[in-house]
């Protein structure tokens, strides 16, 4: 078991600070954000240049480091693809410095679409794959959207085929997890991707909604009646899942496929 909080870094950490009665919410000071005056927060105590240089990092490094940290602090199992080279660098170090030595992890410099996992062998698949025409993670010839480049391709070749990895992988009755959203070049997103999971075999049994925390509306303001009112932020290119009707939110659905 392992864990990463704001009151330590480790299992014996945190012990130590929920024994001693150490307190972790504060106000923001890690991290920039235009809300540090307005939220109270449970913040890891490393800033990112503090991680990056632990991790021996450039500081124009090109990785996303949330999953393999998390599979690290959980202490599982944990099996990652990734083509960009320098988003595979990143995730080897972190794996080298933070990895329990009694656990496996498997990273392959490779897409989602050509990694076929041993059928019945993954326990849960998370993940949430490049929206196409709208990110851009590396110019290696192993980018989807490099490799498939119109939309229908990429859904085809990219999209279902990673779902139908994760269907093969999952042992029957476990879940997989992913997170789209519609967007200006791909304004099916959602749907395709829940058409595509099903035909694969998987049943989507729930959505579960993520707000995104760099895109919350404006601050709430006193109206000429005295209301507080908080203005809405544009849900755009929203098809057939509704997204929760709260002020100054904005929200990605995360579909829960079960096999």
């Amino acid at each position: 078991m392992g864990i990463i909080s704001a009151i330590g870094n480790n299992v014996a950490e945190n012990y130590q600070s929920l024994i001693d009665g150490k307190k972790g919410i504060a106000r923001v000071s890690k991290i920039k954000t235009n809300h540090v005056n307005d939220i109270m927060v449970g913040e890891i105590s490393f800033t990112n240049a503090e991680l990056e240089q632990q991790l021996n990092l450039s500081s124009d490094n090109n990785y996303s480091r949330t999953a393999l940290l998390g599979a690290i602090a959980a202490g599982v199992n944990y099996i990652g693809t990734d083509p960009c080279i320098p988003t595979y660098e990143g995730l080897e170090k972190i794996r080298d410095n933070y990895g329990h030595s009694n656990k496996r992890y498997e990273l392959r410099r490779e897409g989602s679409e050509t990694y076929v996992p041993p059928e019945e062998s993954l326990d849960f698949v998370m993940t949430s794959p490049p929206y196409f025409g709208w990110e851009a993670y590396g110019d290696e010839p192993e980018q989807s959207s490099i490799k498939f480049d119109t939309s229908e391709m990429w859904k085809e070749h990219f999209l279902k085929q990673t779902i139908a990895n994760a269907h093969v992988g999952l042992k029957t009755g476990k879940y997989l997890a992913l997170n789209v959203a519609n967007t200006k070049q791909y304004k099916t997103f959602e749907e395709d991707t829940v058409t595509l999971a099903k035909e694969v075999g998987f049943e989507h049994v729930d959505t579960w909604w993520l707000s995104l925390s760099t895109q919350q509306g404006k601050p709430a303001v006193m109206n000429l009646d005295g209301e507080l009112t908080e203005p809405k932020q544009k849900q755009r290119y929203m098809g057939e899942y509704v997204r929760p009707d709260i002020p100054g939110k904005k929200f990605e659905p995360t579909f829960i496929f079960k096999k």
